[in-house]
């Protein structure tokens, strides 16, 4: 098992676009499937509605099972205190959690037996940053878009048999 923590903030006036925008990625290092990341949070714009989400990749590989978190305008300008915790496995488990500091975004989803290893791979490796596509430009209006990372903090629990027991460490 393997527990991600960290805060973030996106700057006031960030445009999304209908392609991606991903904040965080795990992706696998190594075999035939290393293109697409395996789980991401993301900034979507789906229709008319622009929000933060999880992606996570379906069972088949082949698309993407999309899950709100919140509406883009309440997480801009506001620092997200963020938890993943996931065992890389074929049958998986990964907990994502992301909250504000004013409550106002307080998000979990837990996905038991969930596919998190890919065949060949050596091993998963997660990224923080801005990765998003630029084929729709047009829809980026500012010419310079900042998002923050802060406290950082990766722990390996080998010897853990339940996840539920957990308690939440701060």
């Amino acid at each position: 098992m393997t527990r991600y923590t960290w805060l973030f903030r996106v700057n006031e006036g960030m445009t999304l676009t209908q392609k991606f925008c991903h904040f965080f990625q795990l992706k696998a290092v190594g075999g035939n499937d290393i293109a697409t990341p395996l789980f991401t949070i993301s900034g979507s714009r789906s229709g008319e509605r622009d929000q933060l989400e999880l992606r996570l990749q379906t069972s088949d590989h082949a698309s993407w099972q999309r899950i709100p978190v919140c509406d883009w305008n309440v997480c801009q300008n506001q620092w997200l205190s963020c938890e993943i915790i996931v065992r890389f496995h074929e049958e998986g488990y990964l907990r994502a959690r992301i909250e504000s500091r004013d409550g106002s975004i307080s998000f979990m989803k837990e996905f038991p037996e969930i596919d998190t290893w890919r065949e060949g791979s050596e091993f998963v490796r997660p990224k923080w940053g801005i990765y998003r596509s630029l084929e729709d430009r047009e829809s980026i209006l500012q010419k310079e878009d900042v998002v923050s990372f802060s406290q950082f903090r990766i722990q390996e629990w080998s010897k853990l048999s339940s996840v539920p027991s957990l308690k939440r460490q701060e």
